[in-house]
């Protein structure tokens, strides 16, 4: 029988070595393959957070809206930055909510080429409107363009209704327009660097609108002026730079009511009556203007 003769020493110590080796090999192997095990579960990971970086790129560029036309029927929501093209009706029935912080803007052409002036784009209110900026996060409505007649501005049409807190309105033409019968609430605001800012301007029968803590500043045409029925009431307000070709508050119609509200530092007369039913100034004051203070040619 043969047999295997016996290892030298030397070689079986060899052996062992070669052995220890293999092992020590395997197991640095073992090892990479662990490692990359570990980089398989790391690169989804950082595939996933770069695929969510890049739909919230796409959400925020998704919350720059544009309209022009007539809202659908229900509620429209706008929020973030929002574009008007052209006039923008919102239509009987429906409403058109304006979220804190959003920033509103008129193009400086009006691609509707409708409303009271066809080159100016209007947000135009036979429904709703709902303005609901908060303390720290207010509503901006601008134009595109520059100057006191950028847009057209908020008109409130017969039967519309709008309630606006916390909002700067500026660059206004036609100013924030009111027709009776309409209701309007405005609390918080300012009304800037425009040809008119609040005005009544047609219309017969009740409409109820009221201003609170509101300042109207640079306003060229006047900053309040009632030439239509409804009741009209400023507390808390202010009214200043109007232009010394108008009066800072005009009521040739309706009922005007002034508390705690300053008429001051305006070009020409501060509160002119020549029309109406009522004026009440309680606790107010108007000084400081460039004409009378107080004028009146009413009977």
């Amino acid at each position: 029988m043969l047999t295997e003769p016996p290892r030298p020493p030397h070689l079986f110590a060899a052996g062992q070595r070669f052995q220890r080796q293999r092992k020590a090999r395997a197991g640095a192997d073992f090892s990479r393959v662990l490692r990359l095990e570990r980089w398989s579960g790391v690169l989804p990971r950082a595939m996933l957070r770069l695929a969510a970086a890049a739909l919230f790129l796409i959400s925020s560029a998704s919350l720059a809206q544009s309209y022009q036309g007539q809202l659908p029927a229900g509620t429209t929501t706008w929020a973030g930055s929002v574009t008007m093209t052209g006039d923008v009706t919102v239509p009987a029935g429906a409403t058109l909510v304006v979220q804190p912080g959003t920033t509103v803007t008129a193009a400086t052409t009006d691609a509707i080429g409708g409303g009271s002036n066809a080159t100016k784009v209007e947000l135009i209110v036979n429904g709703t409107l709902t303005v609901s900026g908060v303390s720290g996060g207010g509503v901006v409505f601008t134009g595109a363009g520059t100057g006191a007649s950028a847009w057209g501005g908020i008109r409130v049409m017969t039967g519309g209704a709008a309630t606006i807190s916390w909002a700067t309105i500026d660059e206004l033409m036609l100013g924030l327009e009111v027709n009776v019968p309409s209701t309007l609430g405005l609390s918080n605001s300012t009304l800037s660097g425009s040809t008119q800012c609040l005005r009544s301007v047609s219309g017969t029968g009740t409409g109820t609108y009221t201003v609170t803590n509101t300042t109207f500043s640079g306003c060229i045409q006047g900053g309040v002026t009632a030439h239509a029925g409804g009741d009209l009431s400023l507390t808390g307000s202010a009214v200043t730079g109007t232009s010394s070709s108008y009066s800072a508050v005009t009521q040739s119609g309706g009922t005007l009511s002034l508390s705690q509200t300053r008429v001051t530092n305006n070009g020409s007369t501060g509160v002119a009556v020549t029309g109406g039913t009522t004026t009440t100034i309680d606790r107010s004051t108007v000084s400081l203007n460039g004409g009378y203070g107080l004028y009146t040619s009413a009977g």
